[in-house]
């Protein structure tokens, strides 16, 4: 199976914004060991080398500026900047309401803040002076960090958002706001990048990581996260499941009502047999099912029917309908046959099992179940060797 791990920078990554503790750096090299290793950041594609040559790690993919810019090694994949026309108004807004910023095109910081913490900077130039508008006229600027008070924020926040609709903005701390085109965000960047993968594991803190959880195969937000993301994090996972719980009931509902027109003979099945077909059930199938509501009896009587149609020599419209609604209920339940080998294709991708038996890396690739914030976890804040293992035990 191939592995991309996605983390972000600051607060993630480099905790303290300044440099890489050596638990982060151990669980960068053990992920290197199960598949490829980017970054998706707020700050510049410069930045993320600063931190990648000064720790001597292999970065396959930078995400900039929250998915303006991404590249694989030095080849640029994606870009796309502010357009002028908002630029305008924004830079008109933040000069009448004298709200605290710097732009950024890629190379320097450009505006009227001045960072009281230079060693935050990573080897970015910092252009700070009280009237920067003349100096950024006619520069291509991929995001604006904008710093309100903490007070302040969520006034400024809603007011942006709505006289700027073709930005996308983000809050990403209790003091700053993070503007770039439209469209633009951690998400799209993995959408970019992801081509190739089986499976995408992303790592973040702040609401501009929100948006790439929901794209991730496996996510964890960091547990020193704002409640406020923490809160949309669950409120996605709250709405997912819900959807999946809707489509699991409707599944159910067809499967049953396709078996119940299939002839007699082929629903005609003694104890015994529905016994035998319960008990050979995994321990995980077993659980999945007694989640959705679908009785074992139900299931095991639906999988005898699906053994006498398939040892029939003519195929009837009512068998294969059921066949093909049966396998819609058990892929959203995420519940698969036994292999020949004997090991249940169920929600259990180790890698000792795949040794084992192959076929359930075929399985691994389109399993459901490890969808989007589904598996959206909480770490705390240092990635020590009890959260490695925690991570790293689906591999």
């Amino acid at each position: 199976m191939k592995n991309l791990f996605v983390t972000d920078l600051d607060g993630t990554f480099v905790k303290n914004s300044v440099f890489v503790e050596k638990e982060d750096l151990k669980a960068y090299h053990d992920a290197k060991n199960c598949g490829d290793f980017s970054v998706a950041t707020g700050r510049s594609v410069e930045e993320i080398k600063y931190i990648a040559e000064g720790n001597d790690m292999d970065v396959t993919h930078m995400i900039g500026f929250n998915g303006a810019v991404v590249t694989r090694q030095d080849k640029v994949l994606f870009e796309k900047h502010i357009p002028t026309k908002d630029l305008t108004g924004i830079f008109e807004y933040l000069k009448e309401s004298k709200l605290i910023f710097d732009a950024l095109d890629g190379k320097q910081r450009i505006g009227n803040f001045d960072h009281e913490k230079k060693d935050r900077l990573w080897n970015m130039k910092l252009i700070c002076v009280e009237n920067p508008f003349e100096i950024l006229k006619g520069k291509t600027i991929y995001k604006i960090n904008v710093r309100p008070t903490k007070e302040q924020l969520d006034y400024h926040y809603d007011i942006m958002k709505e006289k700027f609709p073709e930005v996308e903005i983000y809050k990403s701390g209790s003091t700053r706001m993070e503007i770039t085109a439209k469209n633009i965000s951690k998400a799209s960047g993995i959408e970019t990048i992801k081509s190739g993968y089986d499976r995408v594991i992303a790592l973040g803190d702040s609401g501009n990581d929100v948006d790439m959880f929901k794209v991730a195969d496996i996510s964890y937000c960091m547990n020193r996260a704002p409640q406020e993301v923490k809160n949309q994090v669950q409120e996605a996972k709250y709405l997912r499941e819900k959807e999946l719980i809707s489509e699991q009931q409707k599944l159910i509902k067809a499967a049953k009502e396709s078996y119940q027109k299939l002839s007699p003979d082929l629903k005609q099945h003694s104890p015994e047999e529905i016994n035998a077909k319960i008990n050979a059930l995994s321990p995980n199938t077993k659980a999945r099912l007694k989640k959705s509501g679908l009785s074992l009896s139900d299931y095991a009587q639906f999988s005898l029917a699906r053994e006498k149609i398939a040892s029939l020599d003519t195929k009837t419209p009512e068998g294969e309908n059921f066949l093909t609604t049966l396998k819609k209920m058990e892929k959203s339940l995420g519940i698969v046959e036994k292999t020949d080998g004997g090991y249940p294709l169920s929600n259990e991708p180790r890698k000792e099992t795949f040794e084992q038996n192959p076929q359930l890396m075929e399985f691994a690739k389109n399993d459901e179940s490890l969808k989007n914030l589904e598996k959206v976890n909480v770490l705390d804040d240092k990635l020590n060797i009890k959260q490695q293992q925690k991570i790293f035990q689906l591999f």
